[in-house]
Order: C-alpha cells, then sequence, then structure tokens
C-alpha cells in the first residue's frame, strides 16, 4: 500500500462526514435467540430467560438450538432422553391452587373459592440431550465464504474464541465471546464484530497494554470502544471486507457521546487503533507495502 498513514486517515475522515449526518440507530448484525420450550414453542420469560441463556453459555452449549423441555415433555413426544444426561437448568413457574373459603387468604372468586398462585420449579434438558428431536430451524442470514486475510489474522493470534448466544465481548479471562457465525445476518457483519474483539485482545497488558478493563459507561470505556471499531473499520479494509456504512459509524457515534462529541477524540482513537492493526498484521506477517 502506497501510504498507509494516508489510507487510514481517508477511512477517518469518512467515518466523521457520516458522524455529520444526525443520530443513525445501532442495531446487532447478528439474530437474536431465544430459550424457547422445545414442544409449545414459546419463549422462556424474565428470570428462566436470562438464567437459561447463561446456562447455555457456560456450559457452552449448542446456542444456534435454544430449545429446552422437560423430561414428561420428552416423552409424551416419544422422544428419549440420552443416557447419562442430567438436567441443565431449573425453570421457574407459577400454577394457580384453589381452596375453600374458610382456607383462603387472598382472591375470593364470585364461586366462593379462593385462587392463589403457588410456585413450582422444573428442571428442563436442551435439545441436544434428546434422541428423536426434530432439528432446528437456523436462521441463516448468509452463505459464508471464508475471506482468506481476515481468517489468517485471526489464526496468526492464537485467541480463544467461546461461542455465546446473543453477545460479543472480549473478557478478562483472556478470550473472545462470539455468538454462532451462523448467527450473524451478513458476512460483513460476522468480520467486522470479530475484528472489533480481537482489536480489544490487543490492547491486553501482555500486548499493548491500553488499559482495556474500564467500567462500562466511563470514558476510559468509551475510548476503548472508540479504538476497537476504528482499527474493525482499517482491517476491513485490510483484508477486502466492505465498510458497513451505518453499523461502524453509529457505534462510533452512541462512544463519542460519552466524550461529549469531541473530534479530538477520534483522532486519538484512529493513532492506537493503527498500532493495534499493525500488532495483528505483523502477526500474521502481512507486509502491506
Amino acid at each position: 500500500m502506497a501510504n498507509k498513514a494516508d489510507f487510514y486517515q481517508k477511512l477517518t475522515n469518512k467515518i466523521v462526514e457520516d458522524l455529520k449526518s444526525g443520530a443513525i440507530p445501532w442495531e446487532k448484525p447478528w439474530f437474536i435467540s431465544k430459550a424457547v420450550n422445545a414442544v409449545t414453542g414459546k419463549a422462556y420469560r424474565g428470570i428462566n430467560q436470562l438464567n437459561l441463556s447463561v446456562v447455555s453459555a457456560d456450559l457452552n452449549l449448542e446456542t444456534t438450538d435454544m430449545r429446552f423441555l422437560t423430561f414428561n415433555q420428552a416423552k409424551e413426544k416419544g422422544w428419549k432422553i440420552k443416557k447419562g444426561s442430567k438436567a441443565v437448568a431449573e425453570v421457574v413457574f407459577f400454577s394457580v391452587i384453589e381452596k375453600e373459603p374458610e382456607e383462603a387468604r387472598i382472591e375470593k372468586t364470585e364461586e366462593g373459592v379462593t385462587r392463589f398462585p403457588l410456585l413450582k420449579y422444573s428442571s428442563v434438558f436442551h435439545a441436544s440431550q434428546v434422541d428423536g428431536i426434530p432439528e432446528p430451524k437456523v436462521l441463516k442470514g448468509f452463505e459464508f465464504e471464508p475471506n482468506e486475510l481476515a481468517e489468517k489474522i485471526i489464526k496468526a493470534s492464537n485467541v480463544r474464541v467461546i461461542e455465546h448466544p446473543n453477545q460479543a465481548f472480549f473478557s478478562t479471562g483472556d478470550y473472545i465471546g462470539m455468538p454462532d457465525r451462523l448467527k450473524f445476518k451478513t458476512l460483513e457483519g460476522y468480520y467486522g464484530t470479530l475484528l472489533h474483539e480481537l482489536a480489544h485482545w490487543t490492547g491486553h497488558p501482555n500486548r499493548l497494554n491500553r488499559g482495556i478493563f474500564n467500567s462500562f459507561g466511563s470514558e476510559e470505556y468509551a475510548r476503548e470502544e472508540l479504538v476497537a471499531e476504528l482499527a474493525s473499520v482499517f482491517l476491513c479494509a485490510e483484508t477486502g471486507i466492505e465498510y458497513v456504512h451505518g453499523n461502524h459509524t453509529a457505534y462510533i457515534q452512541n462512544w463519542l457521546k460519552v466524550l461529549q462529541n469531541d473530534p479530538m477524540e477520534i483522532k486519538n482513537a484512529s493513532t492506537k487503533a493503527i498500532k493495534a492493526v499493525d500488532y495483528l498484521l505483523n502477526l500474521a506477517g502481512i507486509d502491506r507495502e
């Protein structure tokens, strides 16, 4: 590449121009998977939804399939729980109990009986623990065609990537959490997200030591998000992945608000992003000159 500084400056200028167009809504580039009951098809709600999402991530379950069911539900459908399988979680629900008036404490009905909710628990299994259950319907946004250069950069980092049902992040445990690639709506969204998290990875104390582990919402956190997103833009350009006009800009816009929309923050973040890109390209042995 003739002049990498000019190249990155042009990309940064493009983003600054996009920012002038006003508020741009950011949306996750992947489909959101909700935990559902495998028999009824209904999504779990409240604490059950949260619990099953956490359990799926902790147990590294197949999160493109978020179906759960009880032992009795499987039995009624003629399916069998695999030998040795144990329930992965408990879900809570209320059932209505009726009692005569003299025993009543809560709601008296016109029929002269009282109804009140009783909290109950049910153990549930994941669909992968069940024989005979139909294959899940998979939301598929695109036909995945690996980008050779992007894959080379990711492989050279030797970073651990662990599947997470609904979040993308770099962990203090020095690994990246990512939704399954089949959940992403576009190829650009998938690589843009993974390269963003890989940029965070470069800031670890054992690498470029940017001081990346900060309180969510703080100015330091916002600055690191700007660095990672600009690095993602630069890496996508280096690897020939299309610049996603709206979402990159919207993400940067959100975090720039925390920094009072100071234009110098973009310039400072760009400098650090270039160092992150150089670090990753050097690891991969990619020569851009």
